[in-house]
């Protein structure tokens, strides 16, 4: 692999770039012959690389391969779950080698511990109450909770009452991180 890597660099085509990427995780996990986890989070962007003449490259076909390992398991998650269900597992040449399963948000006392946490690395108050406010109105999304407490901070507000939860909410739906994601992917 390091030499692939080696050799990788030397180029200037995407090509080997895409092909040392998709194929090091499987080649290393049968080397090893360990087990290795692979997460692919928003995917969509894999889909949307072009070459230096802006022709894509056939980056499905070039995943049948690396996927099709029991020690090497793939795990596409984030916005791209809707792409993929329609343009990946629904057909082409990964058809049937995937399997969707919906993830829920956080529940209950996870949420609020997630809360917690949250506060302590943004520097935001937030009580219990505020706590199962904010799991109610996000669905205990660890995404929207995250964006939520980083919008608290950068408008320097706390979320340990339903004024300050509302402003910082209306504040992420419309100009922060939880608008510009969903403008992004609609």
């Amino acid at each position: 692999l390091v030499e692939m890597y080696q050799n990788v660099q030397k180029s200037e085509q995407t090509w080997p770039w895409l092909d040392c990427a998709v194929e090091a995780p499987r080649s290393v996990a049968d080397w090893n012959k360990e087990p290795i986890f692979v997460m692919l989070d928003e995917f969509q962007h894999v889909i949307e690389i072009k070459d230096e003449s802006g022709i894509s490259p056939n980056v499905l076909g070039r995943y049948q391969e690396a996927v099709e390992s029991r020690r090497c398991p793939h795990l596409v998650t984030g916005s791209a779950v809707t792409l993929l269900t329609k343009d990946i597992i629904g057909r082409g040449s990964l058809f049937g080698r995937f399997r969707a399963i919906y993830i829920r948000g956080l529940e209950g006392y996870h949420v609020f511990e997630f809360c917690q946490k949250l506060g302590k690395q943004y520097g935001v108050e937030v009580n219990p109450e505020m706590s199962a406010e904010l799991a109610r109105r996000t669905g205990g999304n660890p995404f929207y909770l995250d964006c939520i407490f980083a919008g608290a901070e950068r408008l320097g507000k706390n979320l340990s009452d339903i004024a300050s939860v509302n402003e910082v909410i209306s504040y992420e739906l419309t100009q922060g991180a939880i608008w510009s994601e969903l403008y992004r992917q609609l």
